[in-house]
């Protein structure tokens, strides 16, 4: 089986931007509002020495 990137910004930036990207209870994020979340966590990582083709892992607990 072959490993495919995927990322989210193709989809980002082809969303309207006050299309809810994600919805969970009573919270609700844009795709602009997604994006620029994303942005700036990158931000954080590249301030942090993380930088392109390095692989971060997440574990989180259940919604946002």
């Amino acid at each position: 089986m072959s490993e495919a990137e995927v990322t989210l910004d193709p989809l980002l930036s082809t969303a309207p931007p006050h299309d809810a990207a994600v919805v969970a209870g009573p919270i609700r994020l844009s795709t602009a509002e997604l994006d620029a979340r994303i942005d700036a966590m990158a931000a954080a990582f590249n301030a942090s020495g993380v930088g392109h083709g390095d692989r971060v892992a997440f574990q989180l607990p259940t919604g946002i």
